[in-house]
């Protein structure tokens, strides 16, 4: 998707920014996507629900891979209930153009431009 630098699109790359320094500093969020990834360059959070006891994200990692999975609200739960997607698959789930954009804005910024 073409990126053409809108208002829309700079709220979404500051929001996605803010999204990576969320998961970098979560100590339970990033020790399980390095255990699982290794080391990593880039996590954007493409996705989170709360629900009432645990919550949903859908993290975009290094920018090859989306994750989704659990975590639990109580105190240093593991996340559970993963699945990684390539980057394609989870595109082709996506509905709406606003979906696509961050998608976009968040591979750009994985690839640091």
């Amino acid at each position: 998707m073409k990126l053409v630098g809108s208002e829309t699109e700079k709220k979404i790359r500051e929001t996605l920014a803010s999204s990576a320094s969320y998961i970098f500093s979560n100590l339970v969020i990033l020790k399980f996507l390095e255990k699982i990834f290794g080391s990593l360059s880039s996590a954007y959070v493409l996705g989170h629900t709360p629900d009432q006891g645990e919550d949903l994200y859908v993290v975009l990692v290094n920018g090859s891979a989306v994750v989704k999975f659990e975590l639990s609200r109580s105190h240093d739960s593991e996340p559970e209930d993963f699945r990684i997607i390539s980057v394609d698959e989870y595109r082709n789930t996506l509905r709406g153009r606003p979906s696509h954009i961050k998608l976009s804005i968040a591979i750009e910024l994985s690839t640091g431009k």
